[in-house]
C-alpha cells in the first residue's frame, strides 16, 4: 500500500519524477479499474496509465464499478468522489471491504482541505486532484509498484 503517502494529495517535484526501472511493472500493479461518471475523464486517465503500459477498465458509475470491481481482480481503484447513487466515500469503503489490499484513488476536483478529517477517516490511500496531469498519474502507479 502507498504508506508514506497515504491520504495525501499526489505532487511530484521533478526529482520524483525520475523513473526508476526495477521498479516499472504493469505486471506488478495488475489490472486497473476506473469509476468514473464523466465519460472524458475516465478517457483520459485511461490513456494516461496506458502510456506507462498498465491494462485498466473503465466503469462509467459507481454501482457499474462496484459489479466490475466483483468480476474481476483489481489492485488500484481510481474512484470520483461526486457521482450519483453512491459517493466516493461510500464506494471506497465498499471495495475496501471487499479486498483491504485494493489501493484507492479518490479523484476530485474539490479542494481536498475542505475533506481533510474525511480523508483522515475514510479507507482512502491517496487523493488525486482534478485537473490532473500524467506525472501525477504516473507517480501513482510507480508507488502502486514500489508497493506490490
Amino acid at each position: 500500500m502507498i504508506n508514506e503517502e497515504k491520504r495525501e494529495q499526489v505532487i511530484l517535484s521533478t526529482a520524483e519524477g525520475r523513473s526508476h526501472p526495477s521498479l516499472w511493472s504493469p505486471a506488478r500493479v495488475g489490472r486497473i479499474l476506473i469509476i468514473e461518471d464523466d465519460p472524458l475523464i475516465a478517457q483520459i486517465l485511461k490513456e494516461m496509465v496506458k502510456q506507462k503500459g498498465y491494462e485498466s477498465c473503465i466503469s462509467l458509475g459507481s454501482q457499474q464499478g462496484l459489479d466490475e470491481f466483483d468480476s474481476d481482480n483489481y489492485n488500484i481503484v481510481f474512484m470520483d468522489l461526486s457521482m450519483p447513487c453512491i459517493s466516493g466515500w461510500e464506494l471506497c469503503k465498499s471495495i475496501k471491504a471487499k479486498n483491504p489490499a485494493v489501493i484507492a484513488v479518490l479523484i476530485t476536483g474539490w479542494d481536498i482541505t475542505l475533506f481533510r478529517e474525511q480523508i483522515e477517516e475514510s479507507a482512502v490511500d491517496c487523493v488525486l486532484s482534478k485537473p490532473f496531469q500524467q506525472r501525477e498519474v504516473t507517480a501513482i502507479l510507480e508507488r502502486a509498484s514500489a508497493h506490490s
